[in-house]
């Protein structure tokens, strides 16, 4: 994120957007980008980020299963130490970091760091919070795991429903499940992104679904996008089919600009 915003800032000054800055200064925020420190650890001859430096060193625990609905707690302690804020003695870990840090630069990282990151932190995730749900069906999504992808969409959508106290919701709705929810489904399961100013979709339907739909504002443009079976997509804006175009690394663009 350090690197990424340190990127940018030197990015929007080039452009003239941002104040101009001295060269020594711009120089010395590309020497901090380059250096920023991220610790990895070999998983199955594979490296990925570490959660945090001496994370591994930790004893392991009983590895959770994705497929249970709410916080993943084996104990009292577990739960106490999660309310409390406090670090846990293992390498359970309440909510996604390093999944987390995927999702939002998923082109930083490789298809086989992404798959190997979420079947090692994945099962060691307690999920206790509502931020969680969302970055892990965006990065099963990505992987191929549509399945679980589903599962964690299912979970953040009915957050407030299956995994808080319904009796008077004393704390508030928690919206940013709903948010992670639809971010799984658009960025994960679609494959939506934008970059250059184009939109495109990498679609994937778990076995268990016929179809999916949503609707989202592009250029001021409200476009319905339906995803069907064998990675068929369709594309509208004001009941009018648009034409698009799958490129060679099976990504699907809109043939006309909008």
């Amino acid at each position: 994120m350090l690197r990424w915003t340190l990127q940018h800032a030197i990015e929007l000054n080039e452009m003239g957007i941002l104040p101009r800055c001295s060269q020594e200064e711009i120089k010395k925020w590309k020497a901090i980008a380059k250096n920023v420190f991220l610790p990895w650890i070999d998983v199955n001859n594979t490296l990925i980020p570490e959660q945090f430096e001496g994370y591994s060193k930790l004893r392991d625990i009983e590895l959770r299963d994705h497929s249970i609905s709410g916080p993943r707690f084996n104990n009292a302690l577990e739960k106490t130490l999660s309310e409390d804020l406090a670090n846990f003695p293992s390498k359970l870990i309440k909510q996604a970091d390093i999944i987390l840090l995927m999702s939002l630069f998923p082109d930083e990282f490789s298809e086989d760091i992404k798959r190997e990151s979420l079947r090692f932190y994945g099962p060691r995730t307690a999920h206790d919070s509502s931020l969680s749900y969302g970055p892990h069906a965006v990065i099963a999504a990505h992987t191929g795991y549509t399945s679980e992808a589903a599962s964690y969409i299912l979970q953040g959508s009915r957050y407030n429903l299956d995994f808080t106290n319904k009796s008077d919701y004393e704390n508030g709705l928690h919206l940013s499940a709903y948010a992670g929810a639809w971010q799984g489904l658009v960025e994960g399961m679609a494959g939506l992104r934008i970059k250059n100013g184009t939109i495109s979709f990498f679609p994937r339907l778990p076995m268990e679904w016929r179809s999916y739909k949503f609707t989202i504002q592009f250029r001021g443009k409200q476009l319905t996008v339906k995803i069907k079976k064998d990675r068929h997509v369709e594309i509208t804006y004001k009941n009018n089919r648009l034409l698009t175009h799958m490129d060679t690394k099976g990504r699907i663009h809109l043939a006309e600009p909008l």
